[in-house]
């Protein structure tokens, strides 16, 4: 989900349909997590990207920096927030989210929102932070509003 989030929160996901797929992974990971699997099935054409190595390296050094900030940062603290029946409801958001995206994807940049709030979820989780986890759920409802605000 965290790279679903941070591909969304580039250039990359202002592409038209882009959002819209990432919000696919987005289901297909948080609705497994909801019904309790740990190991996560991906369609093939997903699982069969890659990336060649001078790629992967230039975009290693350009993220060090940013990853070196998140880390010191992102640290465990209200971990509880970030396990037993709370996943659960992690999960059950970024599914809730993900279903908002392609109605969003209309509007320019209004599926930043719910990408920042993917992210979030996916670094609580990643680094244990249940802090992290909150601001997710802030960001969740801020995506909830601008797609209520939108739509309807």
């Amino acid at each position: 989900m965290l790279a679903a989030g941070l591909i969304g929160l580039t250039p990359i996901g202002d592409i038209p349909v882009v959002p819209t797929v990432l919000a696919f992974i987005v289901v297909l990971i948080s609705g497994q997590l909801l019904i309790g699997l740990r190991d996560f099935w991906l369609p093939g054409f997903i699982r069969r990207r890659s990336v060649k190595r001078e790629t992967l390296g230039k975009a290693i050094r350009f993220v060090h920096p940013v990853a070196r900030g998140v880390d010191w940062v992102i640290r465990p603290r209200m971990s509880w927030l970030t396990e037993g029946s709370f996943t659960y409801a992690i999960a059950a958001a970024c599914l809730l989210i993900a279903l908002v995206i392609p109605p969003l994807e209309l509007l320019p940049f209004a599926a930043t929102a719910p990408a920042i709030a993917i992210t979030l979820f996916g670094l609580g989780l990643i680094g244990r932070d249940g802090a992290v986890i909150v601001l997710a759920f802030g960001f969740s409802a801020a995506s909830f509003y601008v797609a209520a605000r939108s739509i309807w």
